[in-house]
């Protein structure tokens, strides 16, 4: 029983490495230990990257909890491909420093959505003071407009009521023969055209009221739609980022726990390449596949020289050609 779970677990270990496990079953325990050993990195990586991936398809993208499970395997999947890449291939400079880039990046990602749930109730409450700092330069700029447009039709009212003052001076004069046109007493031709004009401003002013009167309902309702604008909306990455970054850089505390997080993850996801460039010599496994490769190219040789040799070209066979050559 427990050779045959330790075959499943060497099966398993070779299928998420990249490695032949036909040929590593016949290794020694040195390649067997190896293989053991990427994939108990491997897994450690991929539960937070999990847990990363199903954090932010369900609190960023409104996923439902099976769709988040998705963006959960489909994270997996990402970091599994990421360090086959790290492990199938040969030692090289840039290898290691394209996956030391990467690992600052997926660290400082990781940190943050830990962090973020660690913090959540400081960001609810530094973001429910940035909301409001929001709403109230909203409200201060609607109120700025509106205070234009209240003064405007103010102004304008103060001009009918010059106009109807004037206008009803007008008609009292006539209507008491006191005015300039007829000086007769009494409601005449004139003081009915007066008396028109009269109504007419009144019925501006009228107009000119209303406006006002909506602008200062406007002025009240400014507060509150602007804070359902701004106050209710869900949170995005880019909100909750800009303020997570606000409590590193403020607060000494969140900064040194990020840096113990970020310094975790960074870590973590530098496992693989710790083992595999920390490793001085090959393991079997690998020597394997070296060797492989050298019969390969002689044997791809041995071909060329039979191939030549039928159409009688010896000396024409040339050891550096494109068949053999080992830069293909």
């Amino acid at each position: 029983m427990a050779a045959l779970k330790n075959t499943w677990w060497l099966k398993l270990s070779c299928f998420l490495i990249g490695w032949d496990y036909r040929i590593v079953k016949d290794c020694s325990e040195l390649t067997k230990r190896d293989a053991k050993r990427y994939i108990s990195a491997i897994i450690l990586i991929s539960l937070i990257w999990f847990f990363v991936g199903y954090s932010f398809g369900n609190h960023y993208l409104g996923l439902t909890p099976v769709l988040s499970i998705v963006s959960g395997l489909i994270a997996v999947l990402a970091v599994v491909q990421i360090e086959r890449q790290i492990i199938t291939s040969d030692k090289t400079p840039l290898l290691f420093a394209s996956r030391i880039a990467l690992a600052l990046i997926m660290a400082g990602i990781g940190a943050v959505m830990i962090d973020q749930y660690m913090f959540k109730q400081d960001i609810a409450m530094k973001l429910e003071e940035s909301r409001k700092s929001i709403v109230e330069a909203r409200v201060e700029s609607l109120n700025a407009e509106l205070d234009h447009k209240l003064n405007r039709l103010k102004a304008d009212q103060a001009k009918i009521d010059q106009e109807i003052q004037q206008q009803q001076d007008r008609f009292n004069n006539e209507m008491y023969g006191k005015g300039k046109s007829t000086g007769v007493k009494g409601y005449g031709g004139v003081a009915k055209g007066q008396e028109a004009y009269l109504k007419t401003f009144a019925t501006q002013r009228q107009e000119i009221g209303k406006e006002i009167s909506k602008v200062y309902n406007e002025k009240l309702q400014t507060r509150i739609n602007a804070h359902n604008e701004i106050m209710e909306k869900p949170s995005g990455l880019l909100e909750e980022f800009s303020v997570m970054i606000s409590l590193i850089t403020g607060n000494l505390s969140t900064g040194i726990i990020y840096l113990i997080f970020f310094s975790f993850f960074l870590i973590v996801e530098l496992m693989i390449v710790i083992t595999k460039y920390g490793n001085k010599r090959k393991n079997d496994y690998e020597n394997i596949i070296d060797f492989q490769l050298e019969v390969r190219f002689g044997q791809l040789q041995m071909m060329e020289v039979e191939n030549a040799k039928k159409i009688g070209r010896e000396g024409s066979i040339v050891r550096s050609s494109l068949l053999t050559s080992k830069n293909i």
